[in-house]
């Protein structure tokens, strides 16, 4: 029979006396969470009241004694009028211990429990205080990692931090993974006040600290923390996919001050935040001045922010002929080029941007779920030659114009507009802007205005990302050279549409066939223009999924996001190919800044999901998939990249209804008969997979499909003689997707076969 809470505690109130006995009194509990207890107890050599923390046994076991004392000792040094000093800590009876003052005054959550919220004149006071002890711990090299309310202690007005002990020495312990405290569950922090980066497991520092106080000097105004859910893992995703919401939106009558010290210590990206916690105490003290002095609190319009961000939605295609949205949507496209280039300036990129093409969404919301302070949209009207562009800029946080502009001009000054357009922005929001701001420079990339005309209506097509969309755009960017030879983009759009039809994963053309037109392509380019990011791309993406060339293809990624660092295609292959090289860290690393630069594209997101299951890291690579079905049941890949984690942890009947849908949705793509074949496979329906084999079979005798796809169900099977025969012919083809049989948890059954290590080294994989 299963012992109850209380009866736990009991058995350890019970150890703790014993073991104690003779050096403290228990007196009474008077605090119980996740990893420890803490009773109210008396020094007995010292004749004092102190607070006795004890961890649960559990946790003992998994920590180890000697760290967690070694840890203690380190936090032990410190000594700051705010910090809680510690008096003693050991071990006795196998429990693990400290000894810290006892405060009369209670928590900080005690507070806001009876209270509410606090004035806005104490919330600063505590937080500067808060700040105070942070800036000092973190110039001894000790970051808190798990500031929150209960480990704020008020004391005769004042705050004074408690737990630095306890939080090191479990953060210090995880790092050792063999302790197992991943698989035991634990969670180093607590969820309503980890910042994005230690909710997803990054190195950290003294920003990661200003972040939590941040949550907490929010919630000390507000009344609530900046983020709810009703799961932890539901509250770690909002904060890494979503900006904090301001004070004023939860009806916090506050100073421009007050405001933007708590919007700068909740920025998602550590270098958006205070760069030091003594930076953090300085803003505190100057808002608490403004309030002294009388500052006004803002009525309808909210303070201007120095760090300006903004999105460039769709432009509408007003032209009578409905076939003009390809010019529209170029223009949207050229202006998002344009204006990323300028310093100060955070863009959004185009997949996010273009989420909002056709709706009706209210501009205050689009500001809040992209994260921008502006929204730029118009409309494009072409009729001939004549042209009119209509453009207005709009302050997301009251929906008012801050600018707005209607051209009139000849298409051949499409260029012109253009680059006018882009500097009357710029000028619009340059108050707002950190330090000195570029101008946009908007230069034509061809001198013919058929040849660009025809290139937008390739990056039309191929933005469908279809596979019928990307042929289309390769026949509209040939059109395009036919008219300027000398046109770089057009073969770079040619080599990345090649690339992704080579890719077997989608089964376009054979590999054969497709990446030797990107490579020759994506060198014409650079033949062109060297400095072209597109072109370095589509190039490394042929080192990688064909060449097998692993420096070079490095290589060319790290030279394509030197010269264009938000390029979307750049920093998705790039993850991937980390992946591929078996690491993880560094993968999961370039797809989290791409979603931080395109929070909205489910491509990105699939990109997460992807490398978080090749980590091993299932639980994760399923919520993010649920997350994109959920917002997009017609997102085909995320169909193939869910039954991945489902039948990693063996749940095959959830898998085969998922497996089902995705076939269903696609038409029967190939690759998703594949992966209904493996699930088949793995849940010991083996004659429903032979029947997806000879589906595949018979469909290759008049159309390609990539041998890949076959092997996927033979994986499933566990079939070694003919998975492998499959993998050898993807390697005969110059497979892509090969590449990832060290990787894919798929073949882990494989590993140890000899046939299977010779084809590691054949790939210049093995490891």
């Amino acid at each position: 029979m299963t012992a109850s809470k209380d009866e736990l505690v009991l058995d350890l109130l019970d150890r703790l006396q014993t073991a104690l006995h003779g050096r403290y009194i228990i007196d009474q509990e008077i605090g119980h969470g996740g990893m420890a207890v803490v009773y109210r107890s008396r020094d007995l050599r010292h004749d004092r009241v102190v607070a006795l923390k004890v961890l649960q046994p559990r946790f003992t076991e998994l920590l180890g004694p000697e760290r967690f004392l070694r840890e203690i000792k380190v936090a032990a040094r410190l000594h700051h009028p705010h910090l809680l000093p510690l008096y003693d800590s050991g071990e006795a009876d196998g429990l693990l211990y400290y000894v810290a003052p006892y405060v009369e005054g209670g928590s900080l959550r005690n507070r806001l429990g009876r209270e509410g919220r606090l004035s806005v004149t104490d919330a600063l006071h505590i937080a500067r205080e808060v700040a105070d002890a942070l800036d000092y711990a973190h110039q001894q090299g000790v970051i808190h990692r798990d500031i929150k309310p209960e480990n704020i202690l008020l004391e005769a007005g004042h705050a004074i931090v408690a737990d630095f002990g306890v939080a090191r020495a479990i953060s210090a312990a995880v790092e050792i993974r063999e302790a197992g405290l991943t698989e035991a569950g634990m969670l180093v922090g607590t969820p309503a006040y980890m910042s994005p980066e230690q909710a997803t497991d990054q190195p950290l520092d003294g920003r990661s600290d200003i972040y939590a106080l941040g949550c907490v000097l929010y919630e000390m105004l507000a009344g609530r923390a900046p983020f709810t859910a009703k799961t932890a893992v539901a509250l770690l995703a909002q904060r890494v996919t979503e900006p904090a919401p301001s004070c004023w939106s939860a009806g916090v009558t506050a100073t421009m001050a007050v405001e933007q010290v708590t919007a700068r210590a909740l920025a998602r990206l550590p270098a958006d935040r205070f760069q030091t916690a003594a930076q953090l105490v300085l803003a505190l003290g100057l808002a608490e001045r403004d309030l002294k002095h009388g500052t006004p609190a803002p009525s309808a319009a909210p303070p201007v922010v120095r760090v300006a961000a903004l999105a460039v939605l769709p432009f509408v295609n007003m032209s009578a002929d409905p076939e003009n949205e390809f010019f529209s949507d170029g223009m949207t496209e050229e202006l998002i080029n344009a204006l990323s280039g300028v310093e100060g300036l955070r863009v959004t990129s185009r997949t996010s941007a273009f989420v909002y093409k056709g709706k009706d969404t209210d501009i205050r919301e689009i500001g809040r779920r992209l994260n921008v302070s502006a929204v730029l949209e118009g409309s494009v009207r072409r009729a001939g030659s004549r042209l009119r562009v209509s453009a207005q800029l709009i302050d997301t946080t009251d929906g008012y114009h801050l600018w707005s502009a209607t051209y009139d001009r000849q298409l051949a000054d499409i260029f012109d507009v253009q680059d006018e357009l882009s500097r009357s922005i710029v000028n619009t929001l340059r108050p707002r802007l950190v330090g000195e701001a570029s101008s946009p420079r908007v230069v034509p990339p061809t001198t013919s205005l058929e040849a660009y005309s025809a290139y937008l209506k390739g990056r039309y097509f191929g933005n469908k990302r279809t596979l019928e969309g990307y042929r289309k755009g390769i026949e509209c960017f040939e059109q395009a050279l036919g008219f300027d030879a000398r046109f770089a983009l057009a073969y770079a759009g040619i080599a990345d549409g090649w690339a992704i039809l080579g890719f077997d994963y989608f089964g376009g053309v054979p590999p054969r066939e497709g990446m030797p037109k990107a490579k020759a392509a994506a060198n014409h380019a650079l033949e062109i223009d060297e400095s072209l990011a597109e072109a370095h791309s589509s190039l490394a993406v042929v080192g990688m999924l064909y060449d097998w060339d692993w420096p070079a293809a490095e290589r060319l990624f790290r030279r394509s996001l030197q010269l264009k660092p938000d390029h979307l295609p750049a920093r998705l292959w790039y993850s991937q190919f980390l992946s591929v090289m078996g690491r993880h860290d560094e993968s999961l690393e370039v797809i989290r800044r791409a979603a931080e630069l395109d929070p909205l594209a489910f491509i990105v997101h699939q990109g997460i999901a992807r490398s978080l299951h090749y980590a091993g890291r299932d639980e994760e690579a399923l919520a993010e998939c649920r997350r994109i079905l959920e917002m997009d049941p017609e997102f085909i890949p995320a169909y193939e990249i869910i039954l991945r984690p489902l039948c990693a942890m063996g749940r095959y009947e959830e898998a085969e209804t998922l497996a089902l849908e995705g076939v269903a949705r696609s038409g029967r793509w190939s690759l998703l008969l594949g992966a209904l074949g493996c699930v088949y496979g793995r849940s010991g329906q083996r004659d429903k997979a032979m029947a997806i084999v000879a589906e595949l079979e018979e469909r290759a005798t008049h159309q390609y499909v990539p041998r890949f796809h076959v092997a996927l169900v033979y994986y499933g099977l566990q079939d070694e003689t003919a998975a492998l025969r499959e993998m050898e012919r993807c390697a005969a083809e110059r497979s892509g997707v090969v590449l990832w049989v060290g990787t894919d948890g798929y073949t882990t059954w494989l590993r140890s076969s000899p046939r299977y290590q010779r084809l590691m080294q054949a790939l210049k994989l093995s490891r």
